[in-house]
């Protein structure tokens, strides 16, 4: 599976978004599935090899399949619980999926670059994957970029819990709870 390779390793063969991923975007962070060394052992990859090599889950005759509704349920890095719904979104309307998913990208991007304190990565990656594009570009029209460093993550992070919190979302990651 080392050589096991994929046309855009910014999303995910199971629905991650890559690209809104703290390890991806750390330099020599993980490149994705399918974008070289990374998660060559990954069970979706083999399951993904075993079922013709679909470049996403979703083209797979067996989805969804119970092996990724699991997934869906915890997190790791990034938000799963919207997986399921990236894959159909993806498989529906390939070309409006992804550029949803460079507008996040975008968006993400300015947010680490001018927010970012050097503790809200995470924070910030689990945000833009959970919210929608618009909200979080409301967001970052209302925010002081003449504040300092510390006062503008702060109130970033403020604002965005307050968009979540409308949508009734939680930006907290749900981890597996340890037996």
């Amino acid at each position: 599976m080392r050589d096991y390779r994929r046309l855009d390793p910014s999303f995910s063969l199971c629905g991650l978004c890559c690209c809104l991923c703290p390890i991806h975007r750390m330099e020599g962070g993980c490149p994705g599935c399918g974008g070289g060394a990374g998660h060559q052992g990954c069970a979706i990859i083999r399951c993904a090899l075993d079922h013709g090599a679909p470049e996403s889950c979703a083209l797979c005759p067996d989805f969804p399949c119970p092996r990724l509704e699991e997934a869906a349920r915890f997190d790791s890095f990034v938000p799963h619980r919207e997986q399921l719904a990236h894959l159909r979104r993806q498989a529906a309307e390939p070309e409006a999926f992804r550029a949803g998913l460079a507008e996040k990208s975008r968006l993400l991007t300015a947010l680490l670059e001018e927010y970012n304190d050097g503790r809200r990565k995470s924070f910030f990656c689990t945000a833009v994957n959970l919210l929608p594009a618009g909200d979080t570009a409301a967001v970052l029209a209302q925010l002081d970029g003449s504040l300092p460093l510390k006062a503008r993550s702060a109130q970033a992070v403020r604002l965005l819990t307050g968009a979540a919190e409308a949508r009734g979302l939680s930006l907290k990651l749900n981890r597996k709870p340890k037996h």
